[in-house]
């Protein structure tokens, strides 16, 4: 058995306070395809000493010091060895100062968060640093120098002093995607800023004033590239002309990995407001809701109580819509339900004359037994509002615009291969618009591709759909001819279950009290008005507070005679949760209703006890009766 080449030692310098990140790096390293032999400072007498009178082959250095920074080690550091490659290591290093360092003669910078780098960073630190010294003496470059140019990942290229390319390594060719043979005698102007003369003729001035320049450039190609430059000036010895060595590294994948981060922090605050919008909507919602369901039990016009019911219907849309939003914003997971396609459609066919154009006419159809599904109502509606308006748009000039619903059996012809064999529900949206071409059809559920102008939309709209299709299980389909128009056709897998939830609209507000005492906590008056009037109707006793503490006082007043606490959980001075559990405390057997308009904490509440129950927000005014009545122990 040969034995293990052994590792090329590297002797780094280590410039750290914090011991649990000297540990850490020195762990890191070890793992690395190098020996380390690392040497740890943390004060500017020790670390003068070492740079003056020891060797290191690289400089690794937190950014933040006791009693100084990072910048004034990579001035001594600069005096002092002046060659040897400086690398930041820090965890909270901004973009500016970034810069400010490398242009200061820093090689890199390493964030805490993203250590795993530090390897590769010294790597290309000692590549570039050794690519550096032998440039110097390009016209004496051995075959091994040669060789080790050849072997860097970074795109090293050599100019005259006429700025035309006399050397460049294989790493150049795939960077450039040009043969070398090709990009020298090249003016490196058009091979190195081909978008931008401008910047060309800065980097020369920085060049002629302070020898060198490192700065990123912005490629504006299909697939948008960041590239590094590194550009050193070197005298030739003796003959008074001068070469530029320009090292030059791919940095897309990093940007693209900041942008990420950068991206989902403002996911994470974006999921911050909509929780808090989703409760201050549901609680403005729920008087409505409750409001509507008792002015129903008292119209007797019947066309009063269409209207009621169409706006019962736009409120539950409405509470749905906040609730997917934050759902998808706070990126949790949404329940599948079983769903009435024929309650839903009928619900979207009310929003949606609403905003159809006068030009255009709406043909509705659906199947009198049509099917349910299981998934999300919500997302249904997103996706038949964005198939529609898209139809709508298609005829500026009007037209009929129909929607159809209808059950395919298992096996029926019209079903797409993947579905045979499964009960489906077909729906379709058709327009009589200008239609598209072939290649038109290929690219439309691709995301950001669309055929309105700059201002008509981002082109998110039917990659949106074709998803919400694929996560029910089903399958989007269609055909388009210019002049005639366009057919989407969206097959859903059928859910054949005869307990599909069918909530009633209203059932009226009954006598089912007989007189028990109930403590009600709610900071919006007008909410702790109607629930009171509400559970007076129904034949209970109803004690009001506007807050948690002066709820827990009323209950100490009357603990022996509250049968019931029904409370919001985000109450002020004492939440709903502590307030029952301070109750329970007091008196076991009391029973709680919590209530929250927080989608959050609907789906991740932690019962106190069997006697406790949870109603979301918005709720209509039979819902919470309901409610109330069951953790009574009652009918309703």
């Amino acid at each position: 058995m040969e034995p293990d080449t052994p590792k090329e030692s590297i002797r780094i310098l280590h410039v750290e306070d914090n011991p649990m990140d000297a540990a850490l790096v020195s762990d890191l390293l070890r793992g690395a395809d190098f020996q380390s032999d690392i040497l740890r400072l943390c004060d500017r007498k020790s670390i003068e000493s070492a740079l003056t009178h020891s060797h290191f082959d690289v400089i690794v250095c937190d950014f933040s010091l006791p009693g100084f920074d990072g910048m004034e080690v990579l001035e001594i550091a600069k005096n002092a060895t002046p060659q040897t490659p400086f690398i930041f290591v820090s965890g909270k290093i901004g973009e500016e100062t970034a810069v400010e360092s490398l242009q200061k003669g820093a090689v890199d910078y390493v964030l805490k968060d993203r250590i795993g780098r530090l390897p590769g960073a010294i790597k290309r630190a000692l590549d570039y640093a050794a690519c550096r010294t032998e440039e110097v003496r390009l016209s004496q470059l051995t075959y091994d120098q040669a060789n080790l140019l050849e072997q860097t990942s970074d795109a090293i290229l050599a100019l005259d002093n006429d700025f035309t390319i006399s050397y460049c390594n294989r790493s150049a060719e795939t960077l450039f995607s040009t043969p070398r043979a090709l990009l020298i005698g090249q003016p490196g102007k058009e091979i190195l800023f081909p978008q931008d003369a401008q910047m060309f003729e800065i980097v020369v001035k920085e060049l002629q004033e302070r020898g060198s320049w490192a700065g990123t450039q912005s490629l504006r190609t299909p697939e948008k590239r960041f590239l590094e430059h590194r550009w050193n000036r070197v005298q030739h010895p003796g003959i008074g002309q001068f070469r530029v060595i320009v090292s030059v590294r791919d940095i897309t994948e990093e940007k693209d990995l900041e942008a990420t981060v950068s991206r989902n922090q403002r996911i994470e605050s974006i999921g911050s407001i909509a929780a808090g919008v989703a409760h201050d909507v549901n609680n403005s919602l729920t008087p409505i809701m409750m409001g509507i369901d008792l002015l129903t039990t008292e119209a007797a016009n019947p066309e009063t109580i269409r209207y009621l019911k169409a706006m019962h219907q736009s409120a539950r849309h409405c509470a749905d819509l906040v609730s997917q939003i934050s759902i998808f914003a706070r990126g949790l997971r949404e329940e599948e339900r079983v769903v009435s396609l024929r309650s839903s459609l009928s619900d979207f066919e009310l929003i949606f004359r609403g905003i159809c154009p006068a030009p255009v006419r709406l043909e509705f159809s659906m199947s009198d037994e049509l099917w349910p599904i299981q998934g999300s109502a919500t997302k249904i509606l997103q996706m038949l509002m964005n198939l529609c308006i898209n139809a709508r748009d298609a005829m500026a000039a009007g037209g009929i615009l129909r929607v159809q619903a209808r059950n395919l059996n298992a096996g029926s012809p019209g079903l797409p291969p993947e579905l045979l064999g499964v009960n489906c529900v077909c729906l379709t949206v058709e327009d009589a618009g200008a239609g598209m071409a072939p290649q038109t059809v290929v690219q439309i559920f691709d995301p950001f591709f669309t055929t309105k102008s700059a201002s008509g939309g981002t082109g998110l709209g039917l990659a949106l759909v074709k998803k919400i299709v694929e996560e029910h299980g089903g399958r989007i389909e269609v055909t388009s001819k210019i002049g005639v128009g366009t057919q989407f056709r969206v097959y859903l897998p059928a859910f054949r279950s005869d307990d599909v939830e069918r909530k009633p609209f209203t059932n009226g507000i009954a006598k089912i009290g007989s007189g028990q005492s109930v403590l009600l906590i709610d900071s919006e008056l007008a909410l702790r008005d109607l629930l009171s009037s509400v559970l007076v109707e129904a034949g209970f006793q109803v004690f009001r507070a506007e807050d948690g503490a002066a709820g827990l006082a009323l209950f100490l007043k009357k603990r022996e005679s509250i049968s019931l606490i029904v409370t919001d959980l985000s109450v002020p001075y004492l939440g709903g949760r502590e307030l029952i559990e301070i109750a329970r405390k007091i008196n076991p057997l009391v029973n709680a209703l919590l209530c929250s308009g927080s989608v959050a904490v609907e789906q991740t509440h932690d019962p106190i006890s069997a006697r406790t129950s949870f109603l979301k927000k918005p709720f209509t005014a039979s819902e919470f009766l309901s409610a109330v009545t069951t953790i009574l122990g009652a009918k309703y």
